[in-house]
């Protein structure tokens, strides 16, 4: 599996570059027109990394929920976001946890379990 570029950010960490990008439930619908906000968050998303680099290897992996666990009401987006910060984070404990990526073979992903917290989600 690799990250495709268009849909995914840079990141550098510790002289490693890194692509991340989310995926999720969508709170709110980009093209509601009550929102006036011109897009919309994750509720619950879930967080892909890989390492930038040509034969990328063990890919990691967090659901993430966000904080506001309130109803969602309909033209009201939901003010959370995921910033390279926390993601940053994210990448840095899967790293003290054991995440390998350049690993290869059966276990090719690697899955970051909470609790974590970060300023808008929880890894769960």
């Amino acid at each position: 599996m690799t990250l495709p570029k268009k849909k995914s950010r840079r990141i550098e960490i510790e002289d490693r570059a890194f692509r991340w990008m989310l995926s999720g439930q969508r709170a709110l619908d980009d093209g509601c027109e009550d929102s006036g906000q011109g897009r919309s968050a994750f509720s619950t998303a879930t967080l892909t990394v890989q390492e930038d680099i040509e034969n990328p290897g063990q890919v990691l992996r967090a659901v993430l929920q966000s904080h506001d666990r309130g109803p969602v009401v309909y033209g009201e987006a939901l003010k959370a976001a995921v910033t390279p910060k926390d993601v940053k984070r994210l990448i840095l404990a899967a790293l003290a946890r054991g995440w390998d990526p350049n690993g290869h073979g059966k276990g090719s992903m690697f899955k970051l379990e909470g609790p974590m917290a970060l300023e808008d989600y929880e890894v769960i």
